[in-house]
Parts: C-alpha cells; sequence; structure tokens
C-alpha cells in the first residue's frame, strides 16, 4: 500500500531546515548504502556527526508520531535514524531494494553486547523542497499492480512497504532534498496492516458517529482482537 499524508512539516520547519541543511556537513551517500545499492546510489548526506543532525531528526519523527494515518497505518515499534540526503545535478539512485534488517535508533555503543536489529517493513521519504525546485529526480515505485512516480510537494511524506523495488531517477537540474527512514511494524504482513488500517478508520468513524451503538461496538471488538492476532512488539 502507498500512503501519501500531505503537510507533515509546515512552511518554518520546512525553511529552517533548508537553512540547516545549506551549511550541513554532506558526505558521499554511498557509505551507508549496502553491497549491492552502493554500486548505483550517487548521492549524498549529512554526516551522523553533524551538529544539527539529531535536532532535525527528532522534529522529523516528532511530526510522524503525532499524525494520526501514519501512526494508524504503520503502527511502527522501531526506526531508523532518519537520513537526511541531497541529489543535485546528475545524482540518482539505480534501482534497488532495501535492507531486508537495520539498526535502530536505541543502539547502544557496548562492543560486548550484540547490536541490536530489526526487521524493515515499511519505507519513507519526507520530501524538503518543492517539486520545481529540481528537473528529475522522480522516485519511481515498482508496486504489484504496476510502475508509481512520486514527486510530492514539501513538506509531504509517501510511505511504502521495503519490499518494493525502487530507484529514484537522475535530477537533470536543480537539487533535491528529502529525509529518508526505516520502521519495523506491530503487523508483519502488508496486507493485514492494510486491512487492519481500513477497520481502524471504520471504527474511529463509528465511535464518533455513534459511540454506543452495537455495530460499532462489534467492529471495535473485532479490530482490537484482530490487532491481538497479528500483532507483534
Amino acid at each position: 500500500m502507498l500512503i501519501h499524508i500531505p503537510g507533515i512539516l509546515n512552511q518554518t520547519q520546512l525553511q529552517e531546515f533548508r537553512e540547516a541543511l545549506g551549511n550541513a556537513n554532506f558526505v558521499d551517500g554511498s557509505l551507508s548504502a549496502g553491497a549491492t545499492a552502493s554500486r548505483v546510489k550517487r548521492n549524498e548526506e549529512v554526516s551522523q556527526d553533524d551538529q544539527n543532525i539529531r535536532y532535525l531528526s527528532s522534529v522529523v519523527m516528532s511530526a510522524l508520531q503525532q499524525n494520526w494515518v501514519f501512526q494508524n497505518a504503520i503502527m511502527p515499534v522501531s526506526n531508523t535514524m532518519p537520513i537526511f540526503s541531497r541529489y543535485t545535478e546528475g545524482m540518482h539512485y539505480g534501482m534497488h531494494l532495501d535492507a531486508s534488517l537495520s539498526a535502530g535508533i536505541s543502539n547502544h555503543q557496548d562492543p560486548l553486547v550484540p547490536e541490536k536489529r530489526f526487521r524493515t517493513d515499511v519505507s519513507s521519504t519526507v520530501f524538503l523542497n518543492e517539486p520545481d525546485d529540481y528537473e528529475g529526480g522522480e522516485l519511481e515505485l515498482h508496486t504489484p499492480v504496476g510502475v508509481a512516480t512520486v514527486k510530492y510537494a514539501a513538506g509531504d511524506v509517501v510511505l511504502y512497504p521495503s519490499t518494493y523495488l525502487h530507484q529514484v531517477k537522475p535530477v537533470i537540474s536543480g537539487t533535491r532534498l528529502v529525509c529518508v527512514c526505516w520502521y519495523q511494524c506491530t503487523i508483519k504482513d502488508a496486507e493485514k496492516r492494510n486491512l487492519v488500517y481500513e477497520l481502524n478508520v471504520a471504527s474511529t468513524n463509528l465511535l464518533n458517529s455513534h459511540p454506543g451503538d452495537p455495530p460499532t461496538q462489534k467492529v471495535n471488538f473485532v479490530l482490537h482482537n484482530l490487532l491481538r492476532m497479528w500483532g507483534e512488539t
């Protein structure tokens, strides 16, 4: 399921982000890719040592956590640190599949304790500048029902299963700025997760309009027992 959520970041936040990224320490993006993806990855990323990275990451994650659609469609239990990427003229990220396992944000530095890893179920891209700011640079997603081309407004986010093959087409001119992140979900299976989300939308609408009606209680009953049956923590 492809999910588009408009306006995760407001114009004040976007301006702050662009100013911070204008002075950020960018490094070769292929350094964070696996052996296969690094061969087709040509972009730049803000160094994890940059002084503003934690603040910018906290703003993005806080905005997502406060969004009802994100929380209920994804139901995240863990996530990576956000990565802030820049694509200038000629840069691209060829066809690839995101890593199936990744490191979470709560990683420790104790060399005697194995690194905690988690499953990547959903990938996200938050667009940080307007589509008119650059030519090309479309996110191309190969879904089970065809190819989807994504180039949303600044502040919007797109969420999609990490099982999709995808690429970022070459930037012809201008600069593309995005923030990407990966999540493990409470429900692993994408089809089951989508069914629970649609049921949750119906349950929420019924609770708001007819809170005491037996059909409302029945829908809520089914929703939460499916979560118990399919959910993981």
